[in-house]
């Protein structure tokens, strides 16, 4: 039904509400482009829960200290035995649908997300920790529902050759929010 443009006029020449209408035919309330604009708002049917539309994920997801023994280095006597790298790692995932729906399903796994990294690490037996950050990051933006990432590695060091000891740290973002 075309023809009224408004709907007031629909309203009164029918006696429906015109919201009623402009759900059921939105061309006949606001003419030919309403039908071309999606929806506002949530939508759902009766005895759903309302979905908010996608948007641009802002939330961040973080699995924080983790500890990998692994093998690495540079050298044959930093390789001799393992070490421990910490991870920090920070997603972008959109958490909106896991909380609206309350199932774990629609969430990012973070125990899987740390299974992940623990296994690229200690398969890896990488020279460099930077290379660590990389291939984490990339096989967590593989198996994983997110846009972004932040990987930082710290790798403790030995007091040697007069040097105090500390902790050598690497941090890549990858991907976008």
């Amino acid at each position: 039904m075309t023809g009224y443009g408004q709907g007031d006029a629909w309203a009164r020449a029918t006696g429906e509400d015109a919201t009623s209408q402009a759900a059921q035919d939105p061309e006949a309330v606001e003419g030919p482009q309403a039908a071309a604009r999606p929806p506002a708002g949530p939508q759902s049917g009766p005895g759903e829960q309302a979905v908010q539309p996608a948007r641009r994920a802002s939330d961040v997801v973080s699995v924080r200290d983790l500890r990998v023994p692994a093998i690495i280095g540079v050298y044959d006597w930093e390789r001799a035995a393992e070490q421990v790298l910490a991870f920090h790692v920070d997603l972008a995932a959109d958490v909106a649908r896991a909380a609206a729906t309350g199932d774990v399903a629609d969430a990012v796994d973070y125990s899987a997300v740390a299974a992940t990294i623990t296994r690229v690490v200690r398969d890896g037996q990488f020279r460099l920790i930077e290379t660590a950050a990389e291939r984490v990051a990339e096989a967590v933006r593989r198996d994983f529902p997110v846009g972004w990432i932040r990987v930082e590695v710290a790798k403790p060091i030995a007091s040697a050759d007069g040097t105090g000891s500390y902790t050598a740290v690497i941090a890549i973002e990858r991907g976008s929010r």
